[in-house]
């Protein structure tokens, strides 16, 4: 069982609940309720598949191990890359930052967000947030709930300072 404990949990247990569970989400903060519904079906079949994989691993391990570790390897690839995308899909998509700030020259007025950033790479400022987030659950001081608190105080002193705002609908 050990030789595949860190490639199975990694792609069965952490990679595959967590791509399933975005999916999921983002379909439930649209409003289709088939999200939560995908949500309790993948988690049934996972649990399925737990109680089988303990089984297979249990019994043919090591023997799996040799057999099939050139075409293991092309998998996990494959699986990363396919998370990856998911996630960063979901960045652009449900990470909204917006900032209202304008360049005023003159008469002429020029938004960051619209004129600028947007123009550089669409949601630039939730791509960044992300990569700050991630950098600091690196860290062994930043906890979720710190990082949290964090993200709510920095929103709320950027709103009142103007630097950060609501979104106007396009």
């Amino acid at each position: 069982m050990g030789p595949f404990a860190g490639i199975g949990d990694t792609l069965i247990w952490v990679l595959l609940p967590t791509v399933m569970g975005s999916i999921s989400g983002y379909m439930a903060i649209k409003g289709n309720p088939l999200g939560a519904i995908a949500w309790i079906i993948v988690g049934a079949i996972l649990f399925w598949i737990r109680i089988k994989l303990f089984d297979l691993g249990y019994t043919s391990g090591v023997k799996l191990v040799t057999d099939f570790s050139d075409k293991l390897s092309i998998f996990t690839d494959a699986m990363s890359s396919f998370g990856l995308m998911v996630v960063g899909a979901l960045v652009s998509t449900v990470v909204k930052v917006y900032t209202p700030l304008t360049f005023v020259a003159g008469k002429v007025k020029l938004p960051v967000q619209d004129k600028i950033l947007d123009a550089i790479m669409p949601s630039l400022l939730a791509a960044i947030l992300t990569y700050i987030v991630y950098k600091m659950l690196e860290s062994k001081w930043w906890t979720p709930t710190k990082i949290i608190i964090a993200i709510i105080v920095f929103s709320l002193a950027s709103s009142y300072f103007g630097i950060l705002g609501i979104m106007p609908n396009k």
